[in-house]
């Protein structure tokens, strides 16, 4: 294979990707790199409730210092550092990290846990969703809410049910 072959193409796509990143990102991606792990393996050994606990303390309460906009690129930053993650992080372990990173910049988030049966099987499915608007139905799937995390302190709710519009 040539040194033009597609996968070289991607490397170098990667590369002058990564060279436009500024710190933050870099610091962002670095973060998740090696929280990433860890979470997974906590999600193995620790029982939910506390992980979620200890997600809300270690986001701490800080000065805002971004916007939907940068939450949106911390969940982005957060997906490309799992995809280099072996083995590969659930989507649980990624939206807590996302969660955390998002909510120490001072950005509003919520963590939410979701279910579909839409596709056959019971599927669960966790994602992040900045600011402070309702909960939506996630992708195509239409996933429903079940658990939401917001607020001060745990600040969990379960939905009854029918999807926040």
């Amino acid at each position: 294979m040539s040194w033009r072959g597609p996968r070289s193409l991607t490397v170098a796509g990667a590369v002058r990707a990564a060279r436009r990143l500024a710190w933050t990102d870099w610091t962002v991606l670095a973060t998740a790199t090696v929280v990433l792990p860890a979470a997974a393996l906590a999600l193995k050994l620790v029982n939910l409730t506390r992980l979620l606990h200890a997600a809300q303390t270690f986001a701490g309460r800080r000065h805002r210092t971004g916007d939907g906009a940068d939450a949106e690129r911390i969940v982005r930053l957060v997906d490309a550092a799992a995809a280099w993650c072996v083995p590969t992080p659930t989507c649980l372990a990624r939206a807590l990290v996302a969660f955390v990173l998002v909510r120490r910049r001072g950005i509003p988030a919520r963590l939410v846990i979701g279910i579909t049966k839409a596709r056959g099987p019971l599927e669960g499915h966790a994602w992040v969703e900045p600011g402070t608007a309702p909960v939506a139905i996630r992708e195509a799937g239409a996933y429903v809410p079940l658990l939401v995390v917001d607020g001060p302190g745990l600040g969990t709710r379960v939905a009854r049910g029918e999807p926040a519009t």
